[in-house]
């Protein structure tokens, strides 16, 4: 049995991991923009430091709401596990292009994204099944895969200018990361109602 201490602690882990990612994307395309000027963008290597902060905490919250519904709720606790696994290979990816930019180096970067979305459009589903998530909340994650699927369908089929495909992807990964900052939000509102 969870102690309300135990309960309080996974939401903080939670509401802050879900948080974290969008807060984090934002401060690194803030304080270090990547430059889109190029064949290739080329993002500094502290932006990539500040991002794989961001993702450690999604995974840390993606795993602890895993946990949390592996009783009650297994599907979208599978749903989360596969995102914390997406989101580890996602993390790989980014520093792939941290000091090399190169066609090579952003043609395996591409490949490792492309696994990560692979992983993230099933662990979306599963998520969509979780009741606690208003329907639209639900949807929400169901069409923020959409431009990463895009994008790695335009990369399998060998469109090669990375500007552009990183421009679509980081639109996806924005609508992600506010569907995980609703999700914080749904976390939080369920944790207070509970204790009320």
């Amino acid at each position: 049995m969870i102690t309300h201490k135990q309960e309080k602690f996974m939401m903080i882990i939670m509401v802050t991991g879900f948080s974290a990612s969008l807060i984090c994307m934002t401060l690194a395309m803030t304080l270090f923009p990547p430059d889109y000027s190029n064949e290739f963008p080329i993002y500094a290597p502290e932006s990539n430091v500040i991002l794989q902060l961001g993702l450690a905490l999604l995974i840390a919250a993606s795993t602890m709401m895993g946990i949390r519904l592996a009783e009650t709720e297994k599907i979208p606790a599978a749903g989360f596990t596969m995102l914390a696994i997406s989101t580890g290979v996602m993390m790989a990816a980014l520093f792939e292009t941290t000091t090399v930019f190169t066609r090579e180096s952003y043609e395996k970067q591409y490949y490792i994204i492309t696994s990560s979305n692979f992983l993230y459009v099933p662990a979306m589903l599963m998520i969509a099944i979780y009741k606690e998530f208003k329907p639209w909340l639900r949807w929400m994650g169901i069409i923020s895969t959409l431009p990463l699927m895009t994008v790695s369908f335009m990369f399998l089929f060998h469109y090669r200018n990375f500007t552009r495909l990183e421009l679509i992807g980081t639109c996806g990964y924005f609508l992600i990361m506010i569907t995980q900052v609703l999700w914080a939000i749904n976390v939080y509102s369920n944790y207070r109602k509970k204790i009320i």
